[in-house]
């Protein structure tokens, strides 16, 4: 049974001007609008190879004008994006609009971004803190991956954990033993998403 929600469109996510605190919600953040005009070289920054590369994974998203995921850099640093992932259709996930960050370091792509969920995830895979047990941000990441196959990776797993080596062991258990106590724990989290959370953004840097 899906949850009842007018929310269930990126349309309702109003993006405001920035406000001047280190403790505030996503929505108070300057940072490039979600759009299909292409990304430019416009931070403050010296230009390397990682730096290129995202702003070439950034564009091809919006060029895709992809429905299940969005990405933006912040102000002044190409290297510190927010993420929006909708959760995959015709699943418990659905509705839900999670909120993310991925920090890339200089030696992207060679090496995977940190990528941790800023809202509420109740998950096997996703420890409590937000930060994602996942091959390809471990031992299995590629050069050849992007920021859009990373994502789709991500959303994937959101409905298909893995529970032999969890992050949260409490939802891998429950996962196994009660489906529907696990079902009404990850709709509570898919309500929680529709409010844009709060994080400290000093903690990102």
């Amino acid at each position: 049974m899906k949850p009842a929600s007018p929310i269930c469109s990126f349309a309702h996510l109003q993006l405001r001007p920035f406000a001047a605190s280190p403790i505030c919600s996503l929505a108070n953040l300057q940072y490039s609008p979600f759009a299909v005009s292409p990304i430019r070289t416009t931070f403050n920054t010296m230009s390397t190879f990682a730096r290129r590369r995202i702003i070439q994974d950034l564009n091809k998203i919006n060029k895709e004008q992809n429905k299940t995921f969005e990405a933006s850099p912040f102000a002044d640093n190409i290297m510190c994006c927010h993420v929006i992932i909708r959760g995959p259709e015709d699943t418990i996930w659905e509705c839900g609009i999670f909120h993310l960050i991925i920090n890339f370091s200089e030696e992207y792509p060679v090496s995977p971004p940190k990528v941790k969920f800023l809202s509420k995830i109740f998950h096997p895979n996703i420890y409590t803190d937000g930060n994602i047990c996942l091959d390809i941000l471990q031992n299995q990441w590629s050069p050849i991956y992007d920021i859009t196959s990373l994502l789709t990776s991500i959303q994937s797993l959101l409905n298909d954990p893995n529970t032999s080596s969890p992050a949260n062991p409490e939802a891998a258990r429950i996962f196994i033993s009660n489906r529907a106590l696990y079902n009404k724990r990850v709709l509570m989290c898919v309500e929680d998403s529709w409010e844009i959370p709060k994080f400290n953004i000093n903690n990102f840097n």
